[in-house]
């Protein structure tokens, strides 16, 4: 009886044992599934966070650099206004001026508008002669084109030099001193070269002064 008691007892000891065993496994298990519930949930949040200040970064640089791009446009701009106002007030006249002294000075406009003419008196030709010579285009009428014997009264100063046999003359503005036509002709003489010289500055006149509309 005692030894059946013995072993019954140890049995028993034996079964609590395994019971405890059992019960002490389930409840490490849940603490071990707790923790790592835990841990991949902090794991997730520590990603998630991270991914804020990423994406915050990212957005702060796109930010920094709309702005100085903003800013440098700006500059740009209120450099180019500033050119253009300095051009505006301060260039305008300058370059009107400039353009109204070209325009009046452009030597077709200055043949267009010549109504005198002084044939310098030279030992090469006679100015008489040349005068002659130009006299006799029917142009010279129709342009209503006359001749003076005041070089300071003339629109055109006409100025003859020879080198050999080379007659070079020059049609001169005297207000300007602007050489608005230029030439050379080869002759033997004055006589020819009178000739030769007046139908040159004829056709050079007609190639920037037409005739009135009742004449053409």
């Amino acid at each position: 009886m005692l030894v059946l008691a013995f072993v019954q007892t140890k049995r028993g000891l034996s079964l609590r044992a395994g019971a405890h065993f059992q019960c002490g496994m389930v409840v490490a298990n849940e603490a071990l599934w707790k923790s790592q519930a835990i841990m991949n949930q902090e794991e997730l949040f520590m990603r998630g966070h991270t991914t804020c200040q990423r994406v915050t970064a990212v957005l702060i640089f796109v930010l920094a650099l709309t702005l100085t791009g903003a800013a440098a446009q700006t500059n740009a701009q209120g450099r180019s206004n500033s050119r253009d106002v300095g051009y505006s007030e301060s260039n305008d006249s300058t370059r009107a001026r400039v353009a109204k002294s070209e325009s009046e000075t452009e030597p077709a406009k200055i043949l267009r508008g010549a109504h005198t003419i002084f044939v310098k008196p030279n030992e090469y030709i006679d100015a008489e002669y040349l005068e002659y010579k130009l006299d006799k285009y029917p142009e010279f009428e129709q342009w209503h084109l006359a001749f003076v014997k005041n070089a300071e009264k003339a629109d055109l100063v006409i100025e003859v030099h020879r080198t050999a046999l080379n007659y070079i003359f020059s049609v001169i503005e005297p207000q300007s001193s602007i050489v608005v036509a230029k030439g050379k002709v080869v002759a033997i003489n004055g006589l020819v070269a009178a000739e030769d010289i007046a139908q040159v500055i004829i056709k050079r006149m007609k190639n920037t002064r037409a005739l009135p509309t009742n004449e053409q």
